[in-house]
């Protein structure tokens, strides 16, 4: 979290299980929130713009209407299921003692970048904060950078610094001590219109 200062001067942590979430939160904006109810905890990062809604349908009360209250509950009632139902731009991670699910928003407008070691997984909104967690010196991954910057990237998950991968949009990484697992969480083409135009 002091890697990213930018993000806010005060910090809430949380540890369930072998996961430990924080958020960092400036005074007086909600771009950042943590809920847990014990056995299950949530950190989210951004604007979930059905939020109201959500919280109506779930039974979230509207003075515990934070977004990490809303998909902690999204959860509690669909499992991974939830962030299909979410809208807006954010990422989150949810966790219970042995698992945890990690996903942005549908388009991907808010970032999300991890790194897999043998002993540890790191997740955080910005790449410098998963290398500072993992211990590792910030590099550039020249190749990436160029084809960033050309448009010719091929890796969806290839990231300007070494050491860390980016998460692609709609995705929903799944992790536990043994294994990570990333599947798509929505499909874009069940919302696509269809039309047939005559010549």
């Amino acid at each position: 979290l002091a890697a990213a200062p930018h993000r806010g001067n005060r910090t809430v942590v949380k540890a369930i299980g072998a996961c430990a979430l924080g958020v960092s939160e400036l005074e007086g904006r909600d771009e950042a929130s943590l809920a847990s109810d014990g056995s299950l905890a949530v950190a989210f990062a951004g604007a979930l713009d059905n939020a109201g809604e959500l919280g109506d349908r779930l039974g979230v009360s509207p003075e515990q209407a934070r977004p990490a209250d809303v998909v902690l509950a999204a959860f509690r009632a669909q499992g991974s299921k939830a962030p299909a139902g979410l809208r807006g731009t954010y990422a989150c991670v949810v966790a219970d003692d042995t698992r945890l699910w990690a996903f942005r928003d549908h388009g991907g407008l808010e970032t999300l970048f991890y790194r897999s070691d043998p002993d540890a997984l790191y997740l955080a909104s910005e790449v410098k904060q998963v290398l500072s967690g993992a211990n590792v010196a910030p590099e550039p991954d020249l190749d990436t950078v160029e084809a960033l910057f050309y448009g010719e990237l091929d890796e969806p998950t290839a990231c300007a610094l070494r050491g860390a991968r980016r998460l692609v949009a709609a995705t929903l990484l799944t992790a536990d001590r043994d294994s990570l697992d990333m599947a798509p969480y929505w499909d874009p083409s069940s919302s696509l219109e269809t039309a047939r135009l005559s010549p």
